[in-house]
């Protein structure tokens, strides 16, 4: 499994979420992740469109505890908009200097 596997969803085949463990498949491969700042991670990177109810079955599972989810569900929020707010910016910095060569 090449590295971009990892970095880009697009290009998995399969991601499952078990007993606390992200599954990511290929063709011929399989990573389990159980490590739970990981998880989060993969979950505040790649799930902001999951529903509350879908993060908080993730949250209850990776911390073992509602009241966790409860107190990081804002800050996945912001940080779901701060994500966001970056992708922006580096995407208007591409365009500046796209300008910027042109002339």
């Amino acid at each position: 499994m090449d590295i971009n596997s990892i970095i880009c969803p697009s290009k998995w085949d399969e991601v499952d979420y078990n007993n606390g463990a992200v599954v990511i498949r290929d063709n011929s491969n399989t990573v389990e992740i159980r490590e739970s700042s990981i998880v989060k991670e993969i979950a505040l990177k790649y799930l902001k469109d999951a529903d509350d109810k879908e993060l908080e079955e993730i949250w209850k599972e990776v911390y073992d505890s509602p009241s966790y989810y409860e107190i990081d569900k804002e800050n996945f929020s912001l940080k779901a908009k701060i994500d966001e707010l970056k992708e922006n910016i580096d995407g208007l910095k591409e365009q500046i200097e796209n300008l910027r060569c042109r002339h």
